[in-house]
């Protein structure tokens, strides 16, 4: 019985020390639904890429795997289409993760993504803000040949067990 209990108590702290090590946190790991997308010029002015009403999903495991999709609002429905051909604005890529510089940022090694110029590619996302229930994030600052220098900005709730 003295083994068991010693192995129930030292079980959490050999988790806790794994994702220590991989540099996982506990606070980021769960299920999140996208709330709020957007790039942010250099002038300051909020450019709605994905239309009026994104949606999109992210998963962080305990042991450091990831998934995230983004679809773009207002994609018009295809009956005719395959599902292998996307319609409107998406992206969804998957790999492992960790965060760094003292958990204010996740770094994504991409293994696959729809968009294939980010297949084995590492990307760093900024953690603005990480709380029990939401997740705001910036991605490094890009250049668009039409708009210039943007930032963007996605926010995300953690989904709740009932959360649909």
């Amino acid at each position: 019985m003295l083994r068991k209990l010693t192995m129930m108590m030292t079980l959490p702290l050999v988790i806790g020390s794994a994702v220590a090590q991989t540099g996982n946190s506990p606070q980021l790991t769960g299920t999140y639904m996208l709330t709020s997308i957007y790039d942010e010029l250099s002038d300051g002015k909020k450019n709605d890429t994905w239309g009026s009403d994104p949606k999109g999903l992210a998963m962080f495991s305990p042991n450091g795997m990831f998934a995230v999709q983004i679809y773009g609002g207002g994609r018009q429905k295809a009956a005719d289409k395959a599902p292998r051909d996307p319609i409107g604005p998406l992206v969804a890529y998957y790999g492992t993760y960790r965060v760094d510089d003292g958990g204010k940022a996740v770094i994504y090694q991409i293994h696959q993504s729809s968009f294939p110029g980010w297949n084995g590619f590492e990307r760093k996302i900024n953690i603005e803000q990480a709380d029990p229930d939401t997740l705001q994030m910036t991605a490094p600052v890009k250049g668009d040949p039409k708009l210039g220098d943007f930032t963007a900005h996605l926010e995300w709730r953690r989904v709740s067990g009932h959360d649909h």
